[in-house]
C-alpha cells in the first residue's frame, strides 16, 4: 500500500524563518556587529584605493581588499538575518586564527609592532559577537522550551 503524499512544507518554512529575523529584537551584539562591519568595510575600500601607496604590491592589496569587502558582507548579513550566524562562524573562526597566528609570528619576527596589529581587533571581536548570536542564550532557550498555559488533562 502506498504511503500518503506529504506536502512540501519547505515554502512556508523559509517564509516563518525570514519573518522570525525580521522580527528579532535588535540587540547589543548586532549593533556591535553592524559597526565592526561597517569599519572593515570602510578600511577595505581605503586599502584598496591606496593600493599602489602601501609599500605592498597593488595586486596583493586589491585581493586583501576584495576579501575583506565580502567578510564585511557575511558580517552585514548576519546583522539582518541573525539566523544565518552559524553558518558565518567558522568562516569567522578560521580568519581570527588566521591574523592571530600571523600577528603573534609578525611581532616575534619584529616586523610589526604591536599596535600596528591592532587594526585586526575587529575581526577577532566580530568572532565573539558571531558566536553570541549562533548559540542561543539560556535564557531564549528557556522561553522556547517553557509548555504552553494551555494543558492537555486525560479525562
Amino acid at each position: 500500500m502506498p504511503d500518503a503524499p506529504m506536502p512540501d512544507l519547505s515554502k512556508p518554512m523559509t517564509k516563518l524563518n525570514a519573518a522570525a529575523d525580521r522580527a528579532a529584537s535588535w540587540s547589543i551584539p548586532r549593533i556591535l556587529l553592524a559597526v565592526i562591519a561597517a569599519d572593515v568595510f570602510w578600511f577595505a575600500i581605503r586599502d584598496l584605493l591606496n593600493a599602489a601607496d602601501d609599500g605592498s604590491t597593488a595586486h596583493d592589496a586589491r585581493h586583501l581588499g576584495a576579501f575583506s569587502i565580502a567578510y564585511a558582507v557575511g558580517l552585514v548579513v548576519v546583522v539582518v538575518r541573525p539566523a544565518r550566524a552559524r553558518t558565518m562562524l567558522p568562516v569567522a573562526a578560521v580568519l581570527a586564527g588566521a591574523l592571530l597566528i600571523t600577528a603573534v609570528i609578525d611581532l616575534l619576527n619584529g616586523n610589526v609592532p604591536l599596535l600596528g596589529e591592532a587594526t585586526h581587533l575587529p575581526e577577532l571581536i566580530s568572532v565573539f559577537l558571531i558566536w553570541l548570536l549562533a548559540v542561543p542564550s539560556r535564557r531564549r532557550a528557556d522561553k522556547q522550551q517553557r509548555p504552553s498555559d494551555r494543558r492537555l488533562h486525560a479525562a
